[in-house]
Parts: structure tokens; C-alpha cells; sequence
């Protein structure tokens, strides 16, 4: 499985920047942000300049209100096809791509279940890390690209929600 780097990768909130998120340190506040414009929020019509538009609202106003429609369908599609979720993310994305954006997807939810608080989040990014479109720490040996990195944070840092929820 290869993980590529896309140039919009690099643009917008990286694995880094993950972690001020859940520290509470981070806003980033001049990334543009293209809402998606569909009437019905489905995350089978998202662009991939709207998904990282998504993450960019995440991140700008820590406040997820305006773009909890798309947020959940994001959710909804995961959890309904996560028995099939490679072949339906080849659908959405095409092959080339499908297993980077299911990495960014992740990324996204898992900013969103930090931002909000709703762990329905995480619990479809523990979900989706079990993909085979989802590197494993296997896949962390050697030369690392932007979407490597941000597996292994979103990795970190759900394991840490997930020990923080077990001694509370």
C-alpha cells in the first residue's frame, strides 16, 4: 500500500499542529477555508479541497457548529460502509489516492472528536485505523512523508484519549 503526499497535504493543519490542537495552544487562523457547497452535506461529494477546508474550520474557530452536517455525514459514511471502506473509498477517491484520504479523514474526525468532545469521533477513528488503508507502525520505519507523520500522531494521540477515557 503506498501512502503518497499530495501537494495539499502540506498546506493545511499538519501532525504537529495535531497536538497543539489537543493542548489547547493552536489556532490556525489564516488558512482559507471553501465550505463545501452541496444542499445535502454526503461525504461521497466532497472535494479534497473541502475536506481539508473541513479540517481548517477545525482548527481556525474551535467551534465545529457550522460544519457539524458535513462532520456527520463523514461520520455516517465510515460507519456504514466500514465493512467495505477500501472499496467505497476507491469509489469516492480513485485508487492512486483512496488510502492517503482515508488517513486525512481520520485526521479530520479525530480533530473533531478534540475540538467537541464527542467521542463518536474517535471511536470511528479507532475504527478506521484498522484499514488496511491505514498504516500501521510498521509502515513508521525509514523515510517518512507528510501522511506517514500524520498517521502515526493521529495513532498517539488516540491512544492517549483512549487512556485518559479508561482512568476516568
Amino acid at each position: 500500500m503506498k501512502w503518497i503526499d499530495i501537494p495539499e497535504l502540506s498546506k493545511y493543519p499538519s501532525a504537529s499542529e495535531i497536538h497543539n490542537l489537543l493542548d489547547g495552544t493552536f489556532n490556525f487562523g489564516n488558512c482559507s477555508v471553501n465550505l463545501p457547497s452541496g444542499e445535502q452535506p454526503l461525504y461521497k461529494n466532497m472535494s479534497l479541497g473541502e475536506l481539508q477546508s473541513l479540517r481548517c474550520c477545525i482548527y481556525r474557530d474551535k467551534n465545529i457548529e457550522e460544519i457539524n452536517d458535513w462532520l456527520e455525514a463523514t461520520i455516517r459514511f465510515c460507519e456504514v460502509n466500514m465493512w467495505r471502506l477500501e472499496r467505497r473509498m476507491v469509489e469516492v477517491w480513485g485508487r492512486r489516492v483512496a488510502a492517503t484520504l482515508t488517513v486525512l479523514t481520520t485526521a479530520c474526525l479525530l480533530e473533531a472528536g478534540i475540538v467537541s468532545g464527542d467521542f463518536r469521533f474517535v471511536n470511528t477513528v479507532l475504527k478506521l485505523r484498522n484499514s488496511s488503508f491505514f498504516p500501521s507502525p510498521r509502515h513508521f520505519r525509514g523515510k517518512m512523508n507528510h501522511t506517514l507523520e500524520l498517521a502515526k500522531v493521529i495513532i498517539e494521540i488516540s491512544d492517549r484519549l483512549v487512556d485518559q477515557c479508561q482512568v476516568a
